[in-house]
């Protein structure tokens, strides 16, 4: 059991350490969807999701940057699947 531990632990400590070391916070957005994220006349990104995010950047000093992406892509992201396009819509669906 004290092994277990001692590796947990030290799992814990280097991944602490791994995002300690990172300057850069990359979001994934779509934006389509007022009033959590969307473009103003100037074409500017704002919205809640916007703000929440600048809010973290701003408290942990890192750089934010800011991705846009259609709403299927996001999916094949956030499941760390690598697939084109076409086959987006057809694992959403069977998803959703």
């Amino acid at each position: 059991m004290k092994k277990l531990n001692m590796l947990m632990l030290s799992l814990g400590l280097l991944s602490s350490s791994v995002v300690l070391a990172q300057t850069e916070l990359r979001f994934g957005l779509e934006a389509e969807y007022p009033p959590f994220e969307s473009k103003n006349t100037k074409g500017q990104l704002e919205g809640f999701d916007i703000d929440l995010g600048n809010a973290i950047c701003e408290a942990g000093n890192f750089k934010c940057t800011w991705v846009e992406t259609s709403f299927d892509a996001l999916i094949s992201v956030a499941t760390g699947q690598k697939v084109r396009r076409h086959q987006l819509c057809d694992e959403h669906h069977r998803k959703a």
